[in-house]
């Protein structure tokens, strides 16, 4: 039997005909209870990066972006240079280089780098947040009306006459 929804209650939604005992009862259920007496509210839809990402590849990922610091006449530049605004072109550019690195080393031609799956993760890394930073840019008339998401990401275009 189908029933209308009438409201929600952090989160829970309620439906005609609960009383008193059933709303305080599914508005418990939205929350854990820790043997200690403490409660927090349930973590079932919410991002797990711990469970998601390995510390051990986060780790060397870091040492490699301070390996990485080190510029050719030996200056050393931050290791958030990247943020300043690199094109998605020369991202994607270099992510191939290095995916072809991997390939080979993968195939046992050549020697597999950890540093080469580090520049993998630093190329995939900088080209997503620039997707994500157009993303959050755009205006509102380019958005997708069903989604909210933009139509078009083409704002690093290497050649802009390809738009026309």
């Amino acid at each position: 039997m189908k029933k209308d929804c009438v409201g929600q209650i952090k989160g829970k939604t309620f439906v005609d005909g609960l009383g008193p005992h059933d709303a305080e009862a599914a508005y418990h259920e939205a929350f854990r209870t820790f043997d200690s007496g403490a409660t927090r509210d349930l973590d079932d839809d919410k991002i797990n990066p711990e469970a998601a990402l390995s510390p051990l590849v986060i780790e060397r990922y870091c040492e490699y972006m301070r390996e990485m610091r080190l510029m050719a006449d030996g200056s050393k530049r931050s290791c958030d240079n990247w943020q300043k605004g690199i094109p998605k072109e020369s991202f994607a550019e270099s992510l191939w280089r290095h995916v072809l690195a991997f390939w080979k080393g993968h195939r046992g031609w050549t020697k597999l780098a950890e540093s080469t799956l580090c520049a993998i993760i630093f190329n995939a890394s900088g080209y997503l947040h620039r997707m994500l930073e157009a993303e959050r840019d755009a205006p509102e008339s380019d958005r997708s009306p069903c989604c909210g998401q933009p139509v078009r990401f083409d704002t690093d275009r290497a050649d802009p006459s390809l738009d026309k």
